[in-house]
């Protein structure tokens, strides 16, 4: 069930949201009490009710640092195993994305365009900042604008290959 908001949650001094233990424990589907041994020589980040509160990013590694599917590494092949690996894998995977670790993927397509944008359009404007800066004659920016053009086709043919 849906945690009720009915005040702003409390924030660490980094502006970060604070999980009490039991919050924290309910997030991630352990117990209390496992959520406290974990948690028991981490510093807190504020308090919560008199009481020590962590943000995701500092209680995320001591709570699912160094777990493992098996020890093989393979994932488990009883029904109930396999369904409680699962199970904790996603909520690992919640925690890894709450802390940080984890971009989602549509945000890194978008910043990888983003950046080939930039890329393309410094590309585009280099023959007129040559010329400008450096006071190419017109034979030297003829060769430069196609010498850029190979260049920037070159990079395009190599980039679209490794995705095929």
């Amino acid at each position: 069930m849906p945690r009720k908001k009915t005040a702003e949650a409390p924030k660490a001094p980094d502006g970060r949201e604070l999980y009490s233990i039991s919050r924290l424990a309910a997030e991630a589907g352990l117990d209390r009490r496992t959520v406290t041994g974990r948690l028991k020589q981490v510093d807190s980040d504020g308090e919560i009710r008199n009481h020590g509160a962590y943000t995701l990013k500092t209680a995320g590694p001591h709570l699912w640092g160094g777990l493992k599917a098996s020890s093989d590494g393979t994932v488990p092949t009883d029904p109930a195993a396999r369904k409680t690996f699962y199970q904790s894998e996603e909520a690992r995977l919640k925690v890894e994305a709450a802390i940080g670790n984890l971009i989602p993927a549509e945000e890194v397509r978008e910043g990888v365009a983003e950046v080939f944008k930039l890329i393309a359009l410094k590309i585009d404007t280099l023959a007129d900042t040559l010329e400008r800066d450096i006071g190419l004659t017109p034979d030297q920016m003829t060769t430069a604008r196609v010498r850029i053009l190979s260049i920037k086709d070159s990079l395009y043919s190599e980039l679209t290959s490794k995705g095929e």
